[in-house]
């Protein structure tokens, strides 16, 4: 996720070298988003400058939009006045699980919710992006991968 006017929002994708001596925004330390970026980084040996580190999704996006710095951030977040560009790289993929006793029903409440988050993660899929967008019902009854 880029600023508006960034040069490498005019590529039709990003790479991780690409922004490796930008400023960076992300979330606080262990956050997942956070660790599985910086061990696709290590991975491809750069390091990164880290300007602000948030408390939540939405304020990295925040920052992105001001002109702090970059980020990535799973294509589920609505990034409203960023520039999204596919990610080159790969990143391991950032899951959402939702879990519930097995044996027990879901309410018809929770059942929509999980139809939602599995339609929204859909929706947000980006062309190029790969596993890291795809929702993945997975397992048996209890949970969502």
């Amino acid at each position: 996720m880029l600023p508006e006017g960034h040069p490498a929002a005019s590529g039709s994708v990003v790479r991780l070298e690409q922004l490796a001596e930008e400023r960076w925004v992300d979330t606080l330390p262990g956050y997942a988003n956070r660790v599985l970026l910086e061990t696709a980084l290590a991975g491809a040996g750069l390091e990164r400058r880290l300007v602000v580190q948030a408390g939540d999704l939405p304020s990295v996006v925040a920052f992105v939009r001001a002109g702090t710095g970059v980020a990535v951030l799973p294509s589920i977040v609505p990034t409203h006045g960023c520039v999204t560009r596919p990610l080159a790289d790969d990143v391991p993929p950032w899951r959402l699980s939702v879990v519930w006793r097995a044996g027990t029903p879901l309410t018809a409440a929770a059942a929509a919710f999980r139809d939602e988050l599995v339609d929204r993660a859909a929706a947000r899929r980006r062309p190029g992006v790969g596993e890291n967008t795809r929702p993945v019902v997975a397992g048996g009854p209890g949970s969502l991968g």
